[in-house]
């Protein structure tokens, strides 16, 4: 059963899975930092916060309400404007599944994978890297658009409500550094990192159940698979749709269905568990925080200067 075999797993391998684990949400952090910049002033440790606690929502809520979540306690903690918090995480969207498919398309060609699908998605990973040269593009080219459009369609835009215009606006900021060939470059490269740095931990896992079938590149296609087809909004904590693809990928390398899904059950928890954890304490620690006093800043942050 999973449960033994879980038990029965090389432990050592545990803990430095869950430390790399949160290596790499810290480097999330740092390229939501920087997708932030247009918005206003943020910490690592404030954008690692409100990630975190968003992670705990995701987990106990369906549909990706977390993304709402960690909107929310950033805007909290920075006043950064929710619309355009909001627009930065459309964008971190789309450099995860470009990267995902990316690599992907490369270690379903090079590991060996018994899969009718690796042709195809070897040629998805190539129109990533395309995706990734167009969205600079279109961004590059799109800068000025929406006051191009503001200016076009001025007469419909002021029959609106003001906060509907002002949110649009807000996030249309949130994709500004996109369009900056040097952001640009530094947000796919702490993408790819990011993403390695997760394939790490399902290799630290699939060395800890003692599989050696596949090596990295198999922990690639479990990494890619497995967060892909969370990337389609479900329950919380993705439950099914993670198991399946992990049990899938496996099965590709000639393991036992038990193996597979021993994997897929631990593998999952260990992603569930410590950025939980980490959350947790950062809740209750902002969260008392907020209580002792933040409350007062912020109504000087609102209040308008006299004269």
């Amino acid at each position: 059963m999973a449960a033994s075999r879980i038990a029965d797993s090389d432990l050592t391998f545990v803990f430095p899975a869950a430390v790399v684990l949160m290596i790499g949400i810290w480097v999330r952090a740092l390229r939501w930092r920087i997708l932030l910049a247009p918005l206003g002033r943020t910490t690592v440790m404030q954008s690692f916060s409100a990630l975190t606690i968003g992670y705990i929502a995701n987990n106990a809520l369906p549909a990706r309400l977390g993304e709402i979540a960690r909107v929310v306690v950033l805007h909290r903690d920075t006043r950064i404007p929710r619309s355009g918090a909001l627009g930065t995480i459309v964008a971190e969207r789309l450099f995860d599944v470009l990267t995902l498919l990316l690599m992907l398309g490369a270690a379903a060609m090079a590991s060996g994978w018994q899969n009718p699908w690796v042709g195809p998605l070897g040629m998805v990973g190539l129109g990533a890297a395309l995706a990734l040269v167009a969205v600079y593009l279109v961004a590059a080219s799109s800068v000025t658009l929406p006051a191009r459009l503001s200016r076009l369609f001025l007469p419909v835009i002021d029959r609106l409500p003001h906060r509907l215009v002002e949110g649009a606006d807000g996030f249309l900021a949130g994709f500004a550094n996109v369009a900056s060939a040097v952001a640009l470059t530094r947000i796919f490269l702490l993408s790819v990192l990011s993403w390695t740095i997760e394939a790490s931990v399902y290799y630290l896992m699939l060395r800890a159940l003692g599989i050696t079938a596949g090596g990295f590149w198999l922990a690639i296609l479990v990494s890619s698979l497995s967060n892909l087809a969370g990337v389609i909004p479900a329950g919380p904590a993705n439950p099914g749709p993670f198991e399946y693809f992990a049990r899938a990928t496996l099965l590709g390398f000639a393991l036992s269905a038990e193996t597979a899904v021993t994997f897929a059950v631990a593998a999952h928890l260990l992603i569930i568990v410590p950025p939980s954890v980490v959350g947790g304490i950062l809740l209750i620690r902002t969260g008392l925080r907020w209580r002792a006093g933040d409350a007062q800043d912020i109504d000087r942050v609102d209040r308008p200067e006299p004269g």
